[in-house]
């Protein structure tokens, strides 16, 4: 995700005629990446570079948006939002980073000090660094839109930085006129703010997730987000459902022959449960929505203290 602000500064440093900048900051980059990837490939034995060039396939042959589309829950939304194309899904998703909802989302009030920072920069003959950050900003959003396929919301992060640093510039340019008061008025009710929305998140992770799990024990969750937010380990490295549990996934669904030995099946995960007879299943909506029927009647068959169902996502596993 981080290439477009690579790009982003490379490009700007070429427009202004910046060579010696260009020079060093490419140095920079290469000698990071090159350092970054050795380490990363001897840490994972090897598979790095083996994944990131089969990534890089899947971004070139646009399967992305095809293998989300295998589930109910993303043809769903689609329809819900009139969704027809990946293109249409990315805007989508940009919008809801930014536009919605309105007060449990941050992202509005650093577009809106980001607008007043852009102005005053130009008027502080700042041009260089407002070209910079437009071009970070432009090339983050290019590359959600036209690259990653499908581009989630979450990936808006990388808008942060750039519009972090035109608001500063915005407090500071008014930080001695006559719109301080508003200034410092729309600092406070941002802090208010991301402090209510870190309470309420907080507060969720542990009724739904961390409140029934304990740390670093073996659990079958089909959900990313269950391990990083209770530290638990997931059974048979079935992590990301949407990535290698089963025929519809990114490994299952591929024809190149690498992908298939990150297929993970329904009789692999049962025969792990069965290997560790301590580990659990996390049964959320989310959980609900990939899980194959051969997983969900094995799971009926667990006993109570091994079946783990948060609050809002408890559901009669009989019906399934």
């Amino acid at each position: 995700l981080a290439i477009s602000e690579v790009v982003a500064v490379g490009i700007v440093f070429l427009i202004f005629k910046k060579w010696h900048q260009f020079m060093r900051f490419s140095m920079m980059v290469l000698t990071y990446s090159l350092v970054a990837v050795i380490i990363i490939q001897f840490l994972s034995d090897g598979a790095f570079l083996e994944m990131v060039l089969m990534q890089a396939g899947r971004v070139s042959e646009g399967g992305g948006y095809k293998v989300m589309m295998n589930y109910k829950i993303f043809q769903q939304y689609a329809n819900d939002q009139g969704i027809d194309n990946v293109t249409h899904f990315n805007l989508n998703q940009q919008w809801v980073s930014f536009f919605t909802p309105y007060f449990k989302n941050n992202m509005i009030f650093f577009l809106v000090g980001a607008l007043w920072g852009f102005k005053g920069m130009y008027s502080f003959k700042q041009s260089w660094l407002a070209s910079l950050l437009l071009g970070w900003l432009v090339s983050a959003f290019i590359m959600n839109i036209f690259l990653w396929e499908p581009s989630w919301n979450h990936y808006s992060i990388l808008y942060l930085p750039p519009l972090a640093i035109f608001c500063a510039f915005f407090v500071y340019q008014n930080s001695n006129a006559s719109w301080k008061k508003l200034t410092l008025a729309l600092i406070f009710l941002l802090m208010v703010n991301m402090t209510l929305l870190f309470y309420l998140r907080l507060s969720w992770s542990k009724t739904e997730i961390s409140g029934f799990l304990e740390h670093g024990e073996r659990v079958v969750a089909l959900n990313p987000i269950v391990h990083a937010v209770a530290g638990t380990n997931p059974v048979c490295d079935a992590i990301d459902p949407i990535n290698t549990y089963g025929s519809n996934s990114l490994a299952g669904s591929r024809k190149d022959p690498k992908w298939k030995k990150y297929k993970v099946t329904s009789p692999v995960i049962i025969s792990c449960l069965q290997r560790y007879n301590n580990s659990k299943v996390f049964v959320s909506r989310w959980f609900m929505n990939f899980a194959d029927k051969q997983l969900l009647d094995y799971i009926k068959t667990l006993p109570g203290n091994r079946v783990i169902q948060p609050y809002s996502s408890r559901v009669n596993l009989k019906t399934f």
